[in-house]
């Protein structure tokens, strides 16, 4: 299946993206898990707020006390919910490294229920060490 999604955009080499949104509470079995993929160098995660296709669930969860959801008001004092989930971000080389790194993040990230989050793949240009100015060739 990824595999399947990955091959539409016909590029083998290279540096491709991998995001994933989970749930908070499984970046510690994320991570564990990407440690032992020999392709994966490291990541960058951020707390991220959102809503989706969950989000009525979301509503549920709020209504019933759930710490998983924020508020937030806009100018107008008009209440927004949004869930709080954990952005992570890696850079990996090669196609096939990014189709394991995502079912590695895809396994260790599922609980079976709605709000468990989305993997987003996209291959890149390139990248540059902001010290040195290089480009990277191999790794980020």
């Amino acid at each position: 299946m990824i595999a399947n999604e990955i091959d539409k955009v016909g590029m083998d080499d290279g540096f491709w993206m991998v995001e994933a949104i989970i749930q908070p509470f499984k970046l510690d079995s994320v991570s564990r898990a990407l440690e032992s993929v020999t392709a994966f160098s490291g990541m960058t995660v951020t707390e991220a707020r959102g809503f989706g296709s969950t989000k009525v669930q979301a509503d549920r969860d709020r209504s019933e006390g759930n710490a998983s959801s924020a508020r937030t008001f806009d100018e107008a004092d008009h209440v927004t919910d949004f869930s709080r989930k954990i952005r992570l971000e890696a850079v990996v080389v090669g196609k096939a490294n990014a189709e394991m790194v995502t079912a590695v993040i895809m396994g260790a990230a599922r609980t079976g229920n709605a709000g468990d989050g989305k993997v987003y793949i996209w291959p890149l240009a390139g990248g540059f060490s902001i010290r040195s100015g290089v480009a990277a060739e191999h790794r980020f």
